[in-house]
């Protein structure tokens, strides 16, 4: 797995995202926009060679 190291804010939705909190919970706790909350998601995904949130989630638990 071609991982890169993870930004201080992707660590902390992917740890909110683990919690089991929704993209709009994530930005509303964070003071950000939905959209940003998924532009992040959108780079953990590539990051983790993943197609979706919750295969990121699952290789998260993996390391």
């Amino acid at each position: 797995m071609g991982l890169k190291k993870l930004s201080e804010r992707e660590s902390t939705i992917l740890s909110m995202k683990m919690r089991g909190m929704g993209d709009k919970e994530v930005a509303e706790s964070l003071e950000i926009s939905y959209w940003t909350v998924r532009s992040y998601l959108s780079r953990l995904k590539e990051k983790f060679e993943c197609q979706t949130t919750l295969q990121v989630i699952a290789k998260s638990r993996e390391i």
